[in-house]
């Protein structure tokens, strides 16, 4: 191998290991571009986590709410069937005096 050969090759090496950094530094751009991205997103995460984990709790108030509103519901159906048949009740009776009047004017309009 003459000099110049040698030379040559130490010059494609020096521009090889320049370009190996060049990469590298390309590398660590890209990796800094995608720590910070990495980390934005974990901020967007947290925020939708906190709006998620609002949500929720407010779900849940209005699932008890509405759960106390359904047992008071079906108390208020209760009540309102215990008053039906009372007013079934109070519908046959008058019915029945209805029934006894219609006879007594019947009698009074027209006396044996």
């Amino acid at each position: 191998m003459n000099t110049g050969e040698t030379g040559r090759e130490i010059r494609q090496l020096g521009n090889d290991v320049y370009a190996i950094y060049v990469m590298l530094d390309g590398i660590t751009s890209t990796q800094t571009e995608l720590i910070a991205t990495l980390a934005r997103h974990w901020v967007i995460l947290a925020t939708h986590t906190r709006m998620l984990d609002e949500h929720t709790a407010k779900f849940d108030e209005h699932t008890r709410t509405l759960d106390e509103h359904t047992v008071k519901l079906d108390e208020h159906t209760v009540k309102l069937d215990e008053h039906t048949v009372k007013l079934d009740e109070h519908t046959v009776k008058l019915d029945e005096h209805t029934v006894k009047l219609d006879e007594i004017l019947d009698i009074l309009r027209h006396p044996a």
